[in-house]
């Protein structure tokens, strides 16, 4: 597993402004091949991260290890990985766009 990754996940909810996902209530599923998986709700101004995909996650954004990599590093950017294939989105499309929340970009 990516330590990366691992530590992209498990240090989430410290980073995420809460005024900035104030007013979203989205559950996203994160499939990482290579990597592992996880799930983040946003709820409330308090996101939380849990280990694997949860049943309640509005859209699954499935990359490669590596490719997700580029993109948490500030390396790719989302928009453009998306538009390439490098990341893929299973789900509700309309709650994809607020990952900018997430990543910051």
């Amino acid at each position: 597993m990516s330590e990366t990754i691992r530590a992209f996940f498990a240090g989430l909810p410290a980073r995420i402004d809460p005024a900035r996902v104030a007013g979203i209530d989205t559950v996203f599923a994160f499939d990482i091949a290579g990597a592992g998986a996880w799930t983040v709700h946003l709820a409330g101004g308090a996101p939380r991260v849990d280990a694997g995909i949860g049943a309640d996650a509005s859209c699954t954004i499935l990359a490669k290890a590596e490719h997700f990599e580029e993109i948490i590093s500030g390396k790719r950017n989302p928009m453009t990985a998306f538009m390439t294939g490098k990341l893929k989105v299973k789900g509700d499309m309309a709650a994809a766009t607020q990952l900018k929340e997430i990543f910051g970009q």
